[in-house]
This record gives C-alpha cells, structure tokens and sequence, in this order.
C-alpha cells in the first residue's frame, strides 16, 4: 500500500491495474509482483482510452501490458535507473504491449499468451521489414534474455493475430499523447 502512493508522490508514477480495468490488464501477475508496472499518469490515461477503444470492436479482448516502469525514479548518470533488460525503460513514459494471438486449433481469438511470461516468444520480421529484435540484440546481449522463457511457453497452440493486433496498433498511432513506438 505504501509503494504506490510514495511513486505518485516523489516520481509522479501510478501502477497499471494488476487485474483487468478499462480493457487492460498484465499478461503475468509476476509484473506486478516485481513492480514493472508503473507509468506517468499520462500514458496510464492513454491506455485506458486504447483499452476502452479496443473493447467497442473486440468485446472480451483485453490489452495485455509486459513491463513498463519501476515505480521510483533513481537516477544514474542522470538518466534515471533501467528496467533491464529494457534500457529506455527509465522514465515511466515506456511499456511493452503483448500481441494477440489465436487458439490454433479453432482459430477463435483468445486473451491467452503462448508465453507464461510474455517474452521468448516472436514474430519474425517478414521479408523487407525493419529487424527490430536483430537491432537490439546489437545494442546489447540483455535483449536475449527472454528466449530463456520460451522453456516454458506453449507457442504450438497459438498462431498470430494480425487483425487485432493491427487494431492496436493502429489505436496507438491514433493517440495524441503516444510519440512513438516500436
């Protein structure tokens, strides 16, 4: 009870909800439990908006958050203290959001992840396109981490939701307060 309300007050962070609300909610509970879900309240009012607007076209999909933030900001070398393995993670303004994926086998649209964790699990770049991941891993060797947690996914009863993940996307480039992403 102590650590959200010392985040707001002396880093201007608020933690993500741990359960679902406003259409969005954590792809693990272990996010939460680490603190790796805090933002500025700027990018918590973002969220919510994308959520409730991915619910008016997708009822009973939920916008699944990774990391985001640690709730306090200690700054080292002036640039605050990163969520490893995401660098840029030092600010409250950065989160990760998790795709959408389908139920293989019937191909019904499903909130569940092939990835107990979120991470280990990715979609290749297709011929042409930008190779974000090959581009960390270039900044560095902490961007493989997550291929250690595909051990314990279940990738072969999932295959990839391009509608819905589309959808986001194109929610998030449609708000104003959102800079960027990747």
């Amino acid at each position: 009870m102590v650590v959200p309300l010392a985040a707001e007050k002396y880093s201007n962070r608020v933690a993500l909800p741990i359960f679902a609300e406003n259409n969005i909610q954590p792809t693990t509970i272990w996010t939460c439990i680490l603190n790796r879900h805090y933002v500025k309240p700027e990018l918590k009012e973002s969220l919510f908006r994308i959520g409730k607007d991915f619910e008016k076209k997708y009822l009973n999909s939920k916008v699944s958050y990774l990391d985001a933030n640690f709730p306090f900001s200690l700054a080292i070398n002036n640039k605050g203290f990163p969520l490893l393995p995401h660098l840029s993670h030092n600010d409250g303004k950065k989160i990760d959001l998790s795709f959408f994926y389908l139920d293989k086998e019937t191909q019904e649209p499903t909130n569940e992840k092939p990835s107990f964790s979120g991470y280990g699990i990715y979609e290749e770049p297709k011929k042409g396109e930008f190779n974000q991941p090959e581009a960390c891993l270039k900044q560095s060797w902490y961007y493989e981490i997550g291929k250690y947690a595909k051990a314990y996914s279940n990738e072969e009863d999932y295959s990839f939701d391009k509608k819905r993940t589309n959808y986001l996307m194109i929610l998030i480039i449609k708000e104003q307060s959102i800079r960027s992403f990747f």
